[in-house]
């Protein structure tokens, strides 16, 4: 049986997919876990780098500086934890979870470099928020950090072969409707 975004983030944590893909309809992504930051992109807005690159910067707020390029997008990416985002209640902050709606068309006109470099700096996040302290942060215990592309079910395999042919092993989801 393949799990559900509440499984595959908790598998990030322990050196699973950062990457996982699904067609079940997603409500609320994470809604089991009030610790979870999420944001959703529309794949249509990311067909190529620059697009990425402003879509992230749009969903996941950030600093007016970022240059827009991958260096810039690392620092980003690895800084989430910076205290921005606090879920709500207070809770303490578990994991970080970005969720691609119409992935059939996300990075879909961008080289397969870039699309192979998405997945693996994937990865690398992952392992970063996973490990405590990493590189200086004040990450005092382990962060989940995973990216959903969803798509309709007549996309999937497309999908599924383009992230495979990145680099990627991604999780494929289901879901009961509720995570």
């Amino acid at each position: 049986m393949s799990p559900g975004v509440n499984d595959f983030l908790r598998a990030t944590l322990h050196g699973g997919p950062a990457i996982a893909l699904t067609s079940a309809r997603l409500r609320n992504p994470g809604s089991g876990d009030p610790g979870l930051v999420a944001r959703r992109i529309d794949g249509a807005s990311a067909r190529t780098l620059p697009g990425l690159f402003e879509a992230y910067a749009w969903a996941w707020d950030f600093p007016g500086y970022f240059g827009g390029n991958k260096d810039a997008f690392n620092d980003c990416m690895t800084d989430l934890d910076d205290g921005r985002f606090s879920p709500a209640g207070g809770t303490a902050t578990t994991g970080f979870l970005t969720v691609v709606t119409r992935a059939e068309q996300f990075l879909a006109d961008a080289p397969p470099a870039d699309r192979a470099w998405f997945a693996q700096s994937q990865a690398g996040y992952r392992d970063d928020y996973r490990t405590v302290n990493a590189y200086g942060a004040d990450r005092p215990v382990p962060l989940q950090f995973g990216v959903v592309l969803h798509t309709d079910l007549s996309h999937l395999r497309t999908v599924t072969d383009r992230w495979r042919a990145a680099g990627a092993s991604p999780a494929v989801l289901i879901t009961n409707g509720k995570d």
